[in-house]
């Protein structure tokens, strides 16, 4: 009877204990006291699921977003090269606001094609916004990409990447770039940062002209001497101690003492770094002048300057002289170890350049067209899309140019020459191309062979001769091309 008693209390304790135990864990702690304990691993509980009539919570930081980019600009956005609106769009009927008649839009980068107001209607808005960046150009080759999207609460970054070739065409061009973001992260026009981050080339910029300082070789100058200075200590150092001839003049010639000597000041350095470049003596027939580029790579830069020299009639073959070039660029990117300076001749022969000749004949029409220098695929690709539908490319001229992908531009161009003729029967066949420099600019000098039957027939005809060539004899300077400077001459056989 004691051992069933004994038993029955033992287990009230138990239960009592279990209970008591339970209900202390659905209470909070009452300190921060700890107690280490041996645990063992469990299975992690399942995360509640989020509601969907909720929006998701919002985090400081990037956000995720989607973005196509079009060379366009609507006539409802224009206003003028100074004054581009930019728009931050949350409805289908703003959107209409904003943007006017749309034509059919394309995507630079993939080609896919997109109509803005069957894309972006009510069901998309229901959850997502709309920003509409907008920017100029001055010239087509110029890309852009939207790098990243960070959220602060109240703010957007955006931070927009701008790319430039080493090669750019001389023209103008819009883009509206549609970029895709979850409606959490709207917030008004006003409170979006926009920020530029560069990849691009463009010229160093000469302060003056080459500058004439008389013999600066006394003592066996062979190569170009280059000093940089970042402060006006560091200029008025170079001045009294090179051991140039700072005060020697010429006739006819702009001499450093007459044009350059008092142009500098203590805040000039503030934002400045100048290379001053001596060339080694020669004669007074040889000139110089500067081409150059200089590269901003995000945070890294690089500067390249290219001097070249040519021959001219005036000047004295038996007067020796030096020159001085004074190139300035921006201290923010300048770096002591990633600028080069590279000496070049004057070509002063047209050099025959290996190319390879397909000759397409595509639809007639009455439209004009000079010959196109093609840096880039996508140059490729809007030279085919504008004028496709007048040459009826998508019959003619598909398969011909699908061969050229990003890959073959990496070390050619196209050289693409349009040509019309009375007959069907008449043949054009490429004999020659040269290149030659000029005044420091690349020319392309294309001759092509005309022949004809003794009968042929009397029907218009359009051809396109589309030429393959090394990228080193692009057209114009070195860093802007210039369809202009391709010259096409014809010649009956």
């Amino acid at each position: 009877m004691k051992k069933l008693i004994f038993l029955l209390l033992t287990l009230s304790i138990t239960l009592c204990a279990v209970a008591c135990g339970s209900a202390a864990a659905d209470e909070k702690p009452l300190s921060d006291s700890t107690v280490d304990v041996e645990t063992s691993e469990a299975e992690p509980a399942p995360e509640h699921e989020q509601d969907e009539n909720l929006p998701p919570p919002v985090n400081n930081g990037q956000c995720a977003f989607n973005a196509r980019y079009t060379r366009y600009i609507s006539d409802a956005c224009y206003v003028d090269d100074t004054d581009i609106p930019d728009f931050m769009v949350s409805s289908a009927e703003e959107l209409r606001e904003c943007l006017g008649e749309v034509p059919t839009l394309s995507d630079t980068y993939t080609g896919e094609e997109f109509n803005p107001y069957e894309l972006y209607g009510n069901e998309y808005f229901e959850s997502k916004v709309l920003l509409l960046v907008i920017l100029y150009e001055g010239s087509g080759s110029f890309k852009n990409k939207i790098d990243s999207v960070t959220y602060h609460g109240d703010s957007l970054d955006v931070v927009i990447e701008n790319i430039s070739p080493q090669f750019c065409t001389a023209d103008i061009e819009h883009w509206t770039i549609f970029v895709e973001l979850d409606k959490e992260y709207y917030v008004p026009i006003e409170s979006v940062n926009f920020i530029d981050v560069e990849t691009h080339s463009h010229m160093p910029t000469p302060l003056v002209q080459p500058l004439y300082i008389g013999n600066a070789d006394p003592a066996g100058l062979t190569e170009p001497d280059i000093t940089v200075i970042q402060t006006m200590q560091e200029y008025n150092d170079f001045i009294a101690n090179s051991g140039y001839d700072f005060d020697a003049t010429l006739p006819d010639l702009y001499s450093y003492n007459t044009a350059t000597r008092d142009s500098f000041y203590d805040g000039f350095f503030d934002n400045t770094v100048l290379l001053a470049i001596v060339t080694p003596a020669r004669p007074t027939t040889t000139r110089y002048r500067l081409d150059g580029n200089y590269s901003v790579v995000k945070s890294e830069a690089s500067l390249d300057i290219i001097v070249e020299s040519y021959e001219v009639d005036s000047g004295d073959e038996k007067t020796i002289g030096s020159w001085i070039l004074m190139v300035r660029t921006d201290k923010n990117y300048f770096k002591d170890d990633i600028w080069s300076v590279e000496f070049v001749a004057e070509e002063k022969i047209d050099k025959e350049i290996n190319f390879k000749a397909t000759n397409v004949r595509a639809g007639y029409s009455d439209k004009a067209l000079s010959p196109n220098v093609i840096a880039e695929k996508w140059e490729l690709d809007h030279f085919y899309r504008v004028n496709k539908d007048d040459f009826a490319f998508d019959q003619y001229l598909n398969e011909a140019v699908s061969a050229y992908d990003e890959e073959f531009f990496e070390d050619k161009y196209l050289l693409i020459i349009p040509t019309k003729s009375g007959s069907g029967s008449v043949e054009y066949n490429v004999k020659s191309v040269a290149a030659k420099t000029v005044n420091g600019q690349m020319t392309n000098r294309v001759v092509v062979e005309v022949s004809s039957p003794d009968i042929v027939t009397y029907d218009m005809a359009q051809w396109f001769i589309i030429l393959e060539l090394d990228r080193e004899y692009m057209p114009g300077s070195k860093y802007l091309v210039k369809d202009s400077n391709v010259t096409v001459t014809y010649e009956t056989v």
